[in-house]
């Protein structure tokens, strides 16, 4: 599911940089804005999917991941340097929670 989307800003680096205005470290962040937050954040999730059901977390989690890849794409479409990586950047946060959190819930439901 995720992993296309994970990976399609790195295919499109060069028109991304240019569109963003961004040099190879900011994109980089676009990376690590997704992955940081996941160092703890699928032990949280594990815990809300015990509590609400793997159900009704996989529908918030992958809502929240669908979000985030629509932000990242808004962000080349409005094309204001500052604005645009900003943009992109609560995005990749956003759609990196909600995918995280996704495979924890579905790993639940599975197990």
């Amino acid at each position: 599911g995720s992993y296309l989307a994970y990976d399609a800003v790195g295919v499109v680096e060069d028109e991304l940089r240019v569109t963003l205005g961004v040099d190879a470290a900011r994109f980089a962040g676009l990376y690590s804005i997704y992955a940081l937050p996941n160092i703890l954040w699928p032990v949280a999730a594990g815990a809300i999917t015990d509590r609400y059901g793997s159900s009704m977390t996989s529908l918030v989690y992958l809502v929240a991941c669908a979000l985030g890849a629509v932000l990242v794409a808004a962000s080349a479409i409005i094309a204001l340097p500052n604005t645009s990586y900003l943009l992109a950047m609560l995005g990749r946060l956003l759609f990196g929670l909600g995918a995280e959190a996704s495979y924890v819930s579905q790993n639940s439901a599975v197990l």
